[in-house]
């Protein structure tokens, strides 16, 4: 009896996971696509209500996500500061990406028109350079949505925005928001 009692419980610890990936795929999904309608039309006050309450949002200017790269609260995001962060540094020379929040999101959060993005994918990496991405290894216990814009032929500039998402007493909000593009 207890081999038989056992044995139901591993039955249903093994059915679990896939019932809850389901459930996760189509909320996370939905978030996302919200998600980046508020990116779209730049409304900061819809934006700071997706921010996870205690990590809040890190954002990553390329790829590889680092500790280093800023992290704001919802309160941050909403707010109007015109004060110049160090968001990271930039590929090629090095130097420190020091930028105000909205010239960081015109550069590095909202620089193609992601909600008609060509390619959308669920915990992909379709965006792929020289830059290592890291964002399962940074995020272990996230779900994240790319939306990807191709490189013409010929050419590699390609783009890339994940959005990463944690759940915290059954919904989801965002942990990361990390940019892609060719680099050197």
């Amino acid at each position: 009896m207890k081999s038989l009692i056992a044995s139901f419980f591993a039955i249903l610890v093994l059915l679990t996971p896939s019932t809850t990936t389901a459930q996760q795929k189509t909320n996370v999904e939905t978030v996302s696509a919200e998600l980046v309608r508020v990116l779209h039309i730049r409304d900061m006050s819809k934006l700071a209500g997706f921010v996870h309450p205690t990590k809040g949002v890190r954002f990553s200017p390329y790829e590889f996500v680092e500790s280093s790269h800023r992290v704001m609260t919802a309160n941050q995001v909403r707010s109007t500061d015109n004060t110049a962060y160090v968001w990271g540094n930039y590929d090629g020379n090095g130097d420190p990406i020091r930028l105000t929040f909205d010239a960081y999101y015109r550069q590095f959060v909202y620089d193609r028109d992601y909600i008609r993005a060509p390619r959308i994918t669920r915990n992909g990496v379709v965006g792929k350079g020289n830059t290592t991405n890291n964002i399962r290894e940074f995020y272990p216990r996230s779900v994240w949505m790319e939306y990807h814009y191709p490189a013409p032929s010929q050419r590699n500039n390609w783009n890339s925005l994940w959005l990463v998402f944690e759940q915290l007493d059954g919904k989801w909000y965002l942990v990361g928001v990390v940019h892609g593009e060719w680099t050197i």
